[in-house]
């Protein structure tokens, strides 16, 4: 990869390709990744589809690869146990 496949990322904008992993995008010199809000679009796209599917086809089976309850409220745990000390 060469610093102009990226095109200018200067701005905030959805140019950067997907393909485009931190190891490659290191060796040209970005020091800095953010996600932005990707990470949100990501799950309204996966609640759209899981939306999308129930009301068109009236099976859920997008939801399967969600977490469980369980591992959730551990992730949360972790989160208040560290903030607190």
């Amino acid at each position: 990869m060469r610093p102009s496949d990226l095109g200018d990322l200067s701005q905030s904008n959805d140019s950067v390709p997907l393909w485009a992993d931190e190891g490659e995008l290191g060796k040209i010199g970005v020091a800095r990744l953010s996600v932005g809000p990707g990470v949100a679009q990501a799950a309204y796209a996966a609640a759209q589809r899981a939306a999308r599917e129930l009301l068109e086809q009236g099976t859920y089976r997008a939801l399967e690869s969600g977490l469980p309850f369980a591992e959730l409220n551990a992730m949360f745990a972790q989160r208040s146990t560290a903030k607190a000390e």
